[in-house]
């Protein structure tokens, strides 16, 4: 490294490289977890139905419930022709249906934002597929730009692919859906000038002023309005969001997904409270899942267990190159005054920290709860590699219950906790999710992974999901994936993705008859 070079440090990761190399083990289980408030207020007509009994053969098999999970599914079940290359997908769940991140820290349907410009081009990963040593300066601007630009527009399309089904499903209410956009509130200047720069920097490449556009810094006195005058804010950008109830919205894509197989012909089936305790290829593109409840064997494996991931694939336990189980935790409180106060999404301090307050059409006796996650920075090692969901950090909780009454005394209480919980989330080193096929450690079966997400599961994994579901159906017609995404950056999946067309995604593949 040269006096003038700088090395890359993402706030957010900082310690990641000192968590030991240890896969993690299973989810807590469900009597000694704890209760998220989207848990609670599931009704129980809103979630799918769980088989008794594990079937012995399914074409596809799910390992995780999640929006990951119930996305391939609903992707897989799309793609699927007259010809039925696959007639049965299974979604096995250790606990509860959509019991794991979605199900305790989703909710936040906020793409990433022309904010984060400089964060992103930063990254150095985000320039894998260049030979960087052969650019200039300006050329590598010009290629960073181009990365940084299909990862806004990836999430905002996978934003807008469950707005649209939302949409079509008509079920606004029964999601709790509310689209007032996310005010990014700064307590430093330091942040506001960082903002400022990043903004500049992006309105200089041509594919980024749309998103440049979407920006608005918000005047004071309008803050002061809306949010009867909060402490300590120094300045406010409003991007485009949205909140909604995730496992309602999972339970919601599940419900249409059965609705399209069912017309198709296709058996998608889902059996909760059983764990996947092992994985066994004995021969080409069969696998053998062995549960408490017996075995199961499939053509493909797909793994949507996130921070979990790397229970069942312990090659992914090291930090480098892996997904660590990272604990996040999260409370609900209840307003002042029990009354609705605004709709908007809110996050601070770099992303760490991120809420909304519930809509009216969820009662509860204290009011419209506001859900208010974040401060792992706060805890001593930052929660890496803790798997455990079923117990609280005392130092994070210090954090969470004086953060709103600090930020907004007139409008919330000193001791308004109504609600605490923890769900774990699962980090790449890059902040990059790996989506493809497995092969480290899997010589025989067709295992696939969509996984990592890095706290934006919401904006990432319905969109992983299709590209994931996309690569089993090519190789169930017959065209075999020739390379390893899951080594990879997200690049690459998301030049698949955006691209929205199964020609585009072929021109990864090399066709050949199996």
């Amino acid at each position: 490294m040269t006096s003038n070079e700088q090395e890359y440090v993402d706030i957010s990761t900082i310690g990641i490289d000192q968590v030991p190399q240890t896969p993690a083990p299973l989810p807590s289980s469900s009597d000694k977890a704890t209760v998220s408030y989207w848990m609670a207020t599931t009704a129980a007509d809103q979630l799918p139905s769980s088989l008794d009994t594990l079937p012995p053969k399914s074409d596809v098999v799910i390992i995780g419930s999640g929006i990951t999970g119930v996305s391939t599914a609903y992707h897989l079940i799309n793609s699927a022709s007259s010809s039925k290359p696959i007639s049965s997908i299974t979604i096995i769940e250790a606990r509860s249906f959509c019991s794991g991140a979605t199900g305790r820290n989703g909710g936040h349907l906020t793409a990433a934002s022309a904010l984060a410009y400089t964060d992103l081009a930063a990254n150095p990963n985000h320039l894998l597929g260049a030979r960087v040593s052969s650019l200039n300066a300006d050329e590598i601007k010009t290629e960073t730009a181009k990365v940084v630009e299909e990862i806004l527009q990836f999430e905002s399309r996978t934003a807008d692919a469950i707005r649209d089904i939302i949409a079509d499903e008509q079920v606004q209410e029964e999601v709790g859906f509310t689209d007032e956009k996310n005010w990014h509130i700064c307590f430093e200047q330091a942040e506001v000038d960082a903002f400022e720069q990043s903004l500049a920097q992006a309105a200089q490449h041509a594919g980024l002023r749309k998103f440049v556009d979407l920006v608005r810094r918000v005047p004071k006195d309008q803050v002061d309005r809306r949010m009867n005058s909060p402490v300590g804010i120094v300045g406010v950008y409003e991007i485009p969001g949205a909140t909604l109830h995730p496992r309602a919205l999972v339970s919601v894509i599940y419900k249409r997904a059965q609705r399209i197989a069912t017309s198709k012909h296709i058996s998608l089936q889902l059996i909760t409270d059983l764990p996947v305790l092992s994985i066994a290829s004995p021969t080409p593109h069969i696998s053998i899942l062995s549960t408490t409840k017996g075995n199961i064997e499939a053509h493909y494996v797909i793994h949507a267990t996130n921070g979990y991931a790397s229970h069942l694939l312990p090659h992914l336990s090291s930090s480098d190159k892996g997904i660590i189980p990272t604990r996040a935790q999260v409370v609900a409180v209840s307003p002042t005054h029990h009354t609705y106060l605004w709709g908007i999404a809110l996050s601070a301090g770099a992303g760490y920290e991120y809420g909304h307050q519930r809509p009216p059409t969820e009662p509860s006796p204290a009011g419209p709860l506001y859900i208010l996650g974040g401060g792992r920075e706060h805890a001593t090692a930052r929660e890496w590699s803790i798997a455990d969901d079923s117990s609280l950090n005392p130092q994070v909780s210090s954090f969470l219950h004086l953060y709103l009454p600090t930020v907004f005394p007139r409008s919330y209480p000193q001791q308004g906790v109504q609600m605490e919980w923890t769900g774990i989330m699962g980090y790449t080193k890059t902040k990059d999710p790996l989506v493809g096929r497995v092969r480290e450690g899997r010589r025989k079966g067709c295992e696939f992974v969509a996984a990592g997400y890095s706290g934006h599961g919401m904006t990432r994994a319905f969109g992983c999901a299709e590209v994931v579901a996309e690569m089993v159906v090519a190789e169930a017609r017959g065209i075999v994936v020739s390379f390893h995404v899951a080594a990879k950056t997200f690049k690459l999946a998301l030049a698949t993705v955006t691209s929205n067309a199964y020609s585009l995604l072929s021109s990864h593949f090399s066709t050949s008859s199996t």
